[in-house]
């Protein structure tokens, strides 16, 4: 089973305020991601703390197509369930990253 189909109630939250619109495959990469984030969790809640609004922490994402990669700013609150991420930008490798 799927870790985001289980009981809990999960939300990911994406903003993309900051740019015109976010690649499609920026989304399946980022669902792919919470699925995984999420996975590590349920296995043992201790080990992850929640990561602030104010203190949002920058991730590269790579795309499923060549030279895509996803810039975002992520922030959690793991106990809620709740993955934030504001989309910045894609780029085709990290040198490129604004």
């Amino acid at each position: 089973m799927s870790a985001l189909e289980n009981s809990r109630n999960l939300s990911i939250n994406i903003d993309t305020t900051a740019t015109t619109g976010m690649p499609v495959d920026a989304y399946k990469v980022l669902v792919a991601r919470v699925e995984k984030l999420e996975a590590e969790y349920q296995k043992d809640p201790s080990a992850f703390s929640d990561i602030l609004t104010g203190d949002a922490v920058p991730v590269l994402i790579s795309g499923l197509i060549p030279y895509r990669l996803h810039v975002f700013d992520f922030y959690v609150n793991y106990a809620a369930g709740t993955y934030n991420f504001d989309y910045i930008e894609t780029v085709p490798n990290p040198e490129s990253v604004t």
